[in-house]
């Protein structure tokens, strides 16, 4: 079941990204009926936000599965569903503030957003700004945390080099470009967030 909503997800957030638009009628499906309007920006961070379920389950598990063994899969699974139920809620909490009801064709004129309109609509992005501020800070910091203490057990007890690249270096390769790219994700979406104010 999770499955089946993370590929839809998948889809609509790759659909955004991509087009920068939303798939209207996959989120007719998805979040209820009615006009669902972003800018072409903000759609696709909404289509990241989507899009990112499936991904992260699929690292977490392989990061999991090659730290901790068979004891990962059940801490990957217990991931899996926090990660999703979040995403979930945070998509539906944006889809309701840029959900418009159903037009109709009574009046030709252009409606003026007021303030409180266009408050709400920038609130929704800031907080999926911040969201993904937390997400890159909790992959952060298990990556480095694991490249840390890897290092450190490296050293105090010692190693065992085996000969193969993908048992031996590709981890710390692995662990360092997860750190890098968290904390060059951290620092761009805290510029983001800092012109939003």
């Amino acid at each position: 079941m999770l499955l089946i909503i993370e590929l839809l997800f998948f889809v609509a957030g790759l659909w955004a990204i991509i087009s920068g638009k939303i798939p209207s009628g996959l989120f007719k499906f998805l979040f209820g009926k009615g006009e669902y309007e972003l800018p072409s920006n903000k759609a696709r961070l909404f289509g990241l936000l989507l899009l990112s379920p499936l991904p992260a389950s699929f690292l977490v598990s392989f990061l999991l599965a090659a730290l901790l063994g068979s004891k990962g899969v059940g801490y990957a699974v217990i991931f899996d569903y926090i990660y999703i139920f979040a995403v979930m809620i945070f998509s539906i909490i944006i889809a309701r503030k840029t959900r418009h009801p159903e037009k109709q064709e009574i009046d030709s004129f252009q409606s003026v957003a007021t303030p409180s309109e266009q408050k709400t609509s920038s609130y929704g992005v800031r907080l999926l700004i911040i969201f993904g501020i937390v997400i890159l800070s909790c992959v952060t910091i298990t990556g480095g945390g694991a490249l840390l203490m890897a290092i450190i057990s490296s050293i105090t007890v010692g190693t065992r080099w085996t000969g193969n690249f993908w048992e031996d270096i590709f981890p710390f390769i692995l662990m360092i470009a997860i750190t890098g790219i968290g904390l060059f994700g951290i620092f761009k979406f805290t510029q983001i967030l800092r012109k939003k104010a």
